[in-house]
């Protein structure tokens, strides 16, 4: 009977063992299903979008007021940073109200605007902005809080 028992236990635990690789097996799927659909997620996220970044460059040519130039743009995904230089402060004043209505950009904040009295650039106003990229989603979800 001992001899009889010991076989049923032996043959359990190779049973067991094989159902362990199995639940193994499982949770490797799981998981290699899951990173399948975290990519998919991003590739459907990135062809959705993959269009706002022209319109927001389109927008930002068309909320350039007369007299603003930018020498430089930064983006950071939805931070951007301008630095620039400007006939006046009034000048950025109507930039940084233009990107309040545009479609595409938002939350302008003016960083550091200085006078230059020397130079080339006499009489004229160096500038660093930051705005948020948006999409028309965007300034609807906030219109409809506001």
């Amino acid at each position: 009977m001992i001899d009889y028992q010991s076989s049923r236990n032996n043959y359990l635990k190779s049973e067991i063992k094989k159902v362990e690789k199995a639940i193994a097996e499982i949770k490797a799927l799981e998981k290699k299903k899951a990173d399948l659909l975290s990519r998919m997620n991003v590739i459907q996220e990135l062809q959705g979008n993959r269009s706002d970044s022209v319109h927001m460059l389109d927008e930002l040519v068309k909320v350039l007021p007369e007299g603003v130039h930018l020498t430089k743009f930064n983006q950071k995904k939805k931070s951007l940073t301008f630095d620039g230089i400007a006939q006046s402060n009034a000048r950025v004043s109507a930039y940084m109200r233009n990107i309040e209505r545009a479609e595409w950009l938002q939350n302008p904040n003016l960083k550091v605007i200085q006078s230059k009295k020397k130079g080339e650039s006499e009489g004229y106003s160096e500038f660093t902005l930051t705005s948020q990229q948006a999409s028309p989603n965007d300034k609807k979800k906030k219109d409809n809080k506001g």
